[in-house]
């Protein structure tokens, strides 16, 4: 299937976390689930204690086309059952008892860090925005944190350009840019971009440059 448009929704719950997506509109909303599901604690994870909802639509496995999902649209999270507390905190700022927010991936620095402080652990680092764009001019936008590999946001852009991350040499500030490394390794800054060129894997490298 050919790559289709791509758009950015919103999923929020009832309580304190709402994360914005990027997604192409063919492929399917499990992609959003699991990103989602990312922030929140092991138990909370489990299909039977944790919906998605868009409009009257339960999700699982459909794409966003199906769905008729639009650029800025909202995915509700309901908590049928409640989560067992485990070792995950409460926010002091949470309204609702049943979602586990892993203190290191909530991107709120006053919330997270006297939380992080009063159980022992470090607040987390903060989050950058950045593009990825080839020498086709084909962007796609990301949101990480600092600290976070940069592996993932590569492989995302290569299955979106239908290639193999082998194929993908990337550039920041014309340094090479490998998928061990971070953005705070890099010095990256919001709005930074990096470059995309493409080599052949077999029958010689030849770097296509625009």
């Amino acid at each position: 299937m050919a790559p289709g448009q791509r758009i950015t929704v919103r999923v929020k719950d009832g309580g304190y976390l709402e994360k914005s997506f990027s997604i192409d509109q063919t492929k399917s909303v499990k992609k959003i689930i699991d990103a989602y599901r990312g922030f929140l604690c092991g138990r909370c994870t489990r299909p039977e204690t944790l919906e998605f909802w868009f409009q009257t639509t339960r999700l699982d496995t459909q794409t966003a086309k199906i769905l008729e999902i639009q650029h800025g649209d909202v995915i509700i999270v309901r908590t049928p059952i409640e989560c067992s507390r485990g070792s995950c905190p409460l926010l002091a700022s949470q309204k609702i008892p049943n979602i586990h927010y892993l203190v290191c991936n909530i991107n709120n620095n006053s919330a997270n860090a006297f939380q992080a402080s009063s159980i022992g652990l470090p607040a987390a680092p903060p989050s950058i925005d950045f593009t990825i764009r080839d020498v086709n001019n084909i962007m796609m936008p990301f949101q990480t944190k600092m600290g976070t590999l940069l592996v993932h946001a590569m492989q995302a852009f290569a299955s979106n350009v239908g290639k193999d991350v082998r194929e993908c040499r990337f550039l920041h500030d014309g340094r090479r840019v490998f998928g061990h490394q971070t953005p705070a390794e890099l010095e990256m800054e919001t709005d930074d971009q990096v470059e995309v060129g493409y080599e052949q894997l077999a029958g010689g490298l030849g770097m296509y440059r625009a």
